[in-house]
């Protein structure tokens, strides 16, 4: 049986439709259904089902699955040993981060790491920190920005504290505060700021009980700084981002309980290659000397 059929169910299943496994494949929407299909008549049943959701597994092909997926990984794995066999010297690695460490750090940690090891080319995979967890469960990156705690799978790698920031005007009422808590936000206008950054904000808001005052949803994490120039209300950004993305006249206040502590993380499951160990080895040197020259 062909790993490229076991390849289009094993997305068809992640993604929910064949219309987005063939995107995520780079395969045609018909090409992902000829080769599950082609799975079904080797294996002599029926894989999938339509479903008001989409498409699920049939009951045989929810006792296949399991069997696909490791030989979906045993076949990454191989290919990373072959890697291992040719040398450090080339390869690819997908980098999940999140939306502050990829404006803050990843520019300068891929054009340093490039000039370093040409040979290994870096894929970024941006989204927020759950997604991010679940893309290293499931070996779609190699390894992920994420704060920690974080899943007893991973290995952590610490990097830098953060911090959150209450962001406004230099006319807002509480402009002058050297710390600010979310009871003391509750009653100002909130713009909220990008969906990882909001995730990490209410966060804070749920453990102290407070539903804060949204006036609008930025949606992005400058569209939500230049709202807050504006005099239109706060936004919550983390300290990390600060120097790449305040327009001037701002201030920035920390919240109190909002440290958290910024790592590399990798699937303790999971092989490692040399170019991975480098990469990591490379990230854990260059974040702090990064952060020392802000």
């Amino acid at each position: 049986m062909s790993n490229s059929k076991y390849a289009a169910l094993a997305a068809t299943m992640e993604h929910g439709s064949l219309t987005r496994a063939a995107s995520a494949l780079g395969y045609t929407q018909s090409g992902v259904s000829h080769l599950i299909r082609a799975l079904e008549q080797e294996v002599g049943f029926s894989l999938l089902k339509r479903s008001k959701s989409g498409v699920e597994l049939t009951p045989e092909g929810k006792r296949l699955m399991p069997y696909i997926q490791q030989i979906l990984t045993a076949e990454k794995d191989m290919q990373r040993l072959c890697e291992e066999l040719r040398g450090v010297s080339t390869g690819q690695l997908t980098v999940g981060t999140f939306s502050s460490a990829a404006i803050a750090w990843m520019p300068e940690l891929t054009r340093r790491f490039a000039a370093l090891h040409p040979g290994i080319s870096l894929e970024i995979y941006n989204d927020t920190y759950s997604p991010l967890e679940e893309a290293l469960l499931r070996d779609q990156v190699d390894c992920a920005f994420v704060t920690a705690p974080s899943r007893e799978e991973f290995i952590l790698y610490p990097l830098y504290k953060d911090r959150l920031m209450a962001v406004m005007d230099s006319g807002c009422p509480l402009s002058s505060k050297a710390r600010l808590t979310a009871q003391d936000l509750k009653d100002l206008p909130y713009i909220v700021p990008a969906e990882g950054t909001n995730y990490d904000a209410g966060k804070l808001f749920l453990s102290a009980g407070v539903t804060p005052t949204v006036r609008c949803n930025a949606g992005d994490d400058y569209a939500a700084a230049a709202m807050a120039r504006k005099g239109l209300g706060f936004t919550i950004l983390p300290e990390l981002l600060l120097q790449d993305i305040l327009p001037g006249g701002l201030r920035t206040i920390p919240l109190a309980g909002s440290e958290r502590r910024i790592c590399m993380a990798v699937n303790r499951y999971r092989y490692r290659s040399p170019a991975l160990q480098s990469f990591v080895s490379f990230v854990q040197e260059t974040v702090p000397k990064l952060m020392s020259h802000q």
